[in-house]
């Protein structure tokens, strides 16, 4: 839903920029070994890791950079408001083994009643972890306005 204040956004800015400027400045396979060992992606074994650092290793390290310069988290809005007050309907899917992200769609699920939560087995990669899961949970979720 975006980042509550200023203090987060610069924060995170000048995260996304590191990664960024490494992205751009090292190795790859590098990075990519860093990338992974973040918190967020714990829940990941060391082959799936490994799986997942051979994939990414067919990335353009230049391209990698200017996605995280201009999508970072960091620049988008704080959208709490808009998910509490839309009559739209939402639907929230994240990993039992997510926890921060577990966590939020708890929070948000409370104060927005158009919000459905989903918790699936998984983790941060959910749509790697469980992805028969994730397509029915959407089949499912997208067949109810057909």
């Amino acid at each position: 839903p975006g980042l509550t204040d200023e203090a987060s956004r610069r924060a995170r800015h000048q995260q996304d920029e590191q990664w960024a400027d490494r992205f751009a400045n090292e190795p790859l396979l590098s990075v990519l070994h860093g990338w992974y060992e973040q918190p967020v992606f714990g829940d990941l074994s060391t082959q799936s890791k490994q799986q997942l650092m051979t994939l990414r290793a067919e990335n353009d390290p230049s391209s990698l950079a200017t996605v995280l310069r201009d999508y970072s988290l960091s620049g988008q809005p704080d959208y709490r408001h808009w998910i509490k007050t839309t009559s739209l309907p939402l639907l929230y899917l994240c990993g039992t083994e997510d926890h921060k992200f577990q966590s939020l769609g708890k929070a948000l699920q409370q104060s927005a009643p158009a919000l459905k939560l989903s918790v699936l087995t998984g983790g941060h990669n959910l749509h790697r972890a469980n992805p028969t899961a994730m397509a029915s949970v959407l089949r499912q979720w997208l067949n109810h306005f057909s």
